[in-house]
C-alpha cells in the first residue's frame, strides 16, 4: 500500500505536477514494499469531480483530485524484461482513494484610464478607454481581458451615487470596474484572476451650449397680448 505525495498548491499560470522520480511516494505502515533491486515511479491522473468522473489537464483555478494512473505508473529494474511496465508482479493499493490540490487564483492589480470630456451630443457614451496594469502585475499565458465591462454611476449633487446606465445625458458621471462580467479568454474574468482595481474614473458629459436670436418687430397697441416669434 502506497501513500502518494502532497502536491503544493500552485497560482494560475503555474503547472500542477506531481513529482516524479524513483521512490516518489512513501509507504503506509505494516506494507510489504517493492523488491530489492526494482524502483517504483507513480504517475498520476487529475480529474475535476470528486467521483473521479471527468478527467483533465489542471490549468484553470480550483480544486483537482489526483489518484494513481496505473497505465503510466513504471517499474524500473524489473526483472523480467518482458513485462511492459514490470507492474504486472504488483497489485498497487493507496490508502486514501485520491488526493487533492489546488490551483489558486492569481492577484492582478489594474487601474482604468481616464475617459476625455465630452459635449452633449445627444448619443451614449460607452466607456472604452481600456486599463492598465498596476504594482507590477501581469496576466498569465500572456492573457488580457478581452471585454472589459464597467458599471456606470450619477454622481448626485448630495455626494451620493446612483446605479445608472451607459450616460447619455450631462452630468458627471463614476465609473467602475466589473470583473464578474468581463471576459478573459472565454470565462469570466474573476474565474482564474482575483482583479483588483482599487479606484474607479470620474467621465463627464458638458451641457451643451445654445445660442438663440430675437427678430424685430413693432405693433401699435391694441390691448391684446402679442408674441414675438424668433
Amino acid at each position: 500500500t502506497v501513500i502518494l505525495n502532497d502536491i503544493a498548491d500552485v497560482e494560475y499560470g503555474s503547472a500542477l505536477v506531481y513529482p516524479t522520480g524513483a521512490d516518489n511516494f512513501s509507504y503506509a505502515d505494516g506494507s510489504l514494499v517493492i523488491v530489492e533491486g526494482e524502483a517504483l515511479e507513480i504517475a498520476v491522473m487529475f480529474y475535476t469531480d470528486e467521483a473521479l468522473l471527468h478527467s483533465a489537464e489542471p490549468k484553470n483555478a480550483g480544486e483537482y483530485f489526483y489518484k494513481i494512473n496505473k497505465n503510466k505508473t513504471t517499474v524500473t529494474g524489473a526483472k523480467d524484461p518482458e513485462l511492459a511496465n514490470g507492474l504486472s508482479n504488483y497489485n498497487l493499493l493507496t490508502s486514501t482513494k485520491y488526493k487533492t490540490a489546488f490551483i489558486t487564483k492569481k492577484d492582478v492589480e489594474i487601474t482604468l484610464n481616464a475617459p476625455s470630456t465630452v459635449v452633449y451630443d445627444g448619443n451614449e457614451h460607452e466607456y472604452n478607454d481600456g486599463y492598465s496594469l498596476a504594482g507590477g502585475s501581469s496576466f498569465a499565458y500572456g492573457e488580457k481581458i478581452d471585454l472589459l465591462a464597467v458599471n456606470y454611476s450619477d454622481c448626485l449633487e448630495d455626494g451620493s451615487f446612483a446605479i445608472t446606465s451607459v450616460p447619455k445625458n450631462a452630468g458627471r458621471y463614476f465609473i467602475e470596474f466589473d470583473a464578474s462580467s468581463s471576459v478573459i479568454g472565454g470565462m469570466s474574468a474573476d474565474a482564474n484572476y482575483n482583479i483588483v482595481c482599487a479606484d474607479g474614473v470620474y467621465f463627464e458629459i458638458l451641457k451643451k451650449d445654445i445660442r438663440i436670436s430675437v427678430g424685430n418687430d413693432s405693433k401699435v397697441y391694441n390691448g391684446f397680448g402679442y408674441r414675438l416669434d424668433a
